[in-house]
């Protein structure tokens, strides 16, 4: 079975599926979501969350709004996933931040969460890594304004 890769675009979007695009839209192109999850989100306004999971491809989409969903923001495994064309499980935490700031994103702060896991984050490109024992797990990014 043939595996596929998805590329982080900062600011814009996964792969060929850009930030703002509808619910149907992130459909199409990815297919039918693996399960599909809805709730209010407190901490922003009670404003309205739906998550397309796609477990096999270690994918979390998710799509805020109220009538209508535009998608937002993205949480990816990272067995299958590139940044900048690297492929993210091959980057250890240097790794990750020399290639930021080869590419624009010099500035970046750590963080232990209070789960354990350590956050990587570059506020000017929206992402997040997370580390688990000092291993890459995670990463979530998302839209560079308010859809």
């Amino acid at each position: 079975m043939e595996t596929t890769t998805y590329a982080i675009h900062l600011l814009k979007g996964l792969s060929d599926i850009p930030f703002g695009c509808s619910m149907e839209t992130a459909e199409q192109l990815l297919g039918k979501p693996d399960e599909v999850e809805s709730f209010d989100d407190e901490l922003y306004d009670s404003q309205k969350i739906t998550v397309f999971y796609y477990a096999n491809a270690e994918l979390s989409l998710y799509f805020e709004g109220e009538d209508t969903f535009s998608f937002t923001s993205v949480e990816a495994g990272v067995n299958n996933i590139t940044l900048f064309e690297k492929p993210l499980h091959s980057l250890n935490k240097k790794g990750i931040i020399a290639l930021m700031k080869e590419k624009g994103y010099p500035d970046f702060e750590t963080e232990e969460e209070t789960w354990g896991e350590k956050r990587l984050s570059f506020d000017d490109g929206l992402i997040d890594f997370y580390f688990q024992n000092d291993q890459l797990h995670s990463v979530n990014w998302s839209a560079d304004t308010d859809i």
